[in-house]
């Protein structure tokens, strides 16, 4: 169905706000004035869809599970979220297989691995009983699965796993540096072996010390991407605006972390295989780590505005950028003719409006 909107408020490549027209079917045909007829949206704003490369599930769905991908997919399309990356916390071998098997079909963009290949030390919500060194020949297994879907990979920067993460880059996999202890030589030579993002930046790693400057000072300077969890409780308000500074909206890169909690009420849940309570929103593990957040990316977006990034700059780090950070922005990430037309009309606040997947009103 081919579609022209008028009078819209598009956010435009360059991302700045403009006032135009819009037309596209599955893909953008032309984002400028035309004088043909079509739905007048009197400057209500239109954004790319959003697109969160970490996370666990939401409304009740664990990823880990295998089961339920279409029901937190549609969760996600109702906030605006039109693509994402099913994110799995560390598991047996076996447990991985199963998983892979069932969303090789489904998770159109590929799959995040969020482990096993990381530390004890700074396990955060992962089973220590499954943390182990890297190993190729069960990842070619798993990778193999998953029919080559492993889009984003998290390992530990440590000196045993650096051989890995060369093999892993070579097989096309994005590889994010995470969960360890790793200092800020160890962490360069991660980098230097094909990492490419730092997991939820400044969460389960060593702090950023000014005579230690660990994984953060690393990756700053090597100046490779850098998760951020904006809810307010991964981080101070303070530290999101510190990083906004440091690394601006071409590298940071927004992510939910979200959990099966999002959407839902405090209770007890589980992340992988382990029990996780959530209290007044907060998830943690029955030691008392964070595990994860209860927040959608949407959301994350509009604390990111809140604690005072420019609102254009937010929503980039939470499309075009996390879509550079995992090799999709020739697909997604912006309105720019050819690409998918995934879209969203939000209002001021970026509450959503209207969903579209690739040119089609979503539930409509």
């Amino acid at each position: 169905m081919r579609t022209v909107f008028k009078n819209a408020t598009v956010l435009n490549e360059q991302f700045e706000w403009e006032l135009t027209d819009l037309i596209f079917s599955d893909r953008i045909e032309l984002v400028g004035k035309t004088d043909e007829d079509g739905i007048d949206l009197k400057g209500a704003k239109v954004i790319p869809g959003l697109y969160d490369q970490h996370t666990h599930g939401g409304v009740g769905v664990d990823m880990n599970d295998g089961k339920g991908y279409e029901a937190y997919r549609d969760y996600l399309y109702e906030n605006g979220i039109t693509h994402f990356l099913p994110t799995l916390v560390t598991a047996s071998k076996e447990e991985y297989l199963r998983v892979m098997d069932y969303l090789k079909d489904r998770a159109e963009f590929g799959v995040n691995q969020e482990g096993p290949y990381i530390t004890h030390e700074k396990a955060g919500a992962h089973s220590h009983d499954q943390i182990r060194t890297a190993d190729a020949k069960e990842f070619t297994d798993i990778f193999s699965a998953a029919e080559g879907k492993i889009r984003l990979m998290t390992v530990a920067p440590q000196p045993e796993n650096i051989p890995f993460i060369r093999e892993a880059t070579k097989l096309g996999v994005r590889v994010s540096l995470g969960h360890t202890t790793a200092n800020y030589d160890e962490t360069m030579a991660g980098i230097e072996a094909g990492g490419s993002i730092l997991t939820h930046t400044f969460n389960a790693m060593p702090p950023l010390n000014h005579r230690d400057p660990g994984p953060i000072g690393a990756s700053v300077d090597a100046g490779i991407f850098c998760e951020v969890i904006s809810d307010g409780v991964h981080l101070h308000p303070s530290v999101v605006r510190m990083l906004y500074k440091m690394l601006g909206s071409d590298k940071m890169v927004l992510i939910s972390d979200s959990m099966a909690a999002t959407g839902y009420a405090d209770g007890e849940y589980l992340l992988g295989e382990l029990k996780i309570t959530v209290k007044d929103s907060i998830a943690r593990t029955q030691d008392g780590a964070l595990a994860g957040s209860t927040t959608n990316l949407r959301k994350m977006v509009q604390n990111a505005i809140a604690f005072g990034i420019p609102e254009t700059e937010a929503i980039k780090m939470a499309t075009l950028t996390p879509a550079r950070a995992s090799g999709l922005d020739a697909e997604i990430g912006s309105i720019a003719v050819g690409k998918r037309a995934d879209l969203v009309i939000v209002d001021d606040a970026l509450n959503v409006q209207q969903v579209y997947i690739n040119g089609e009103a979503w539930n409509q």
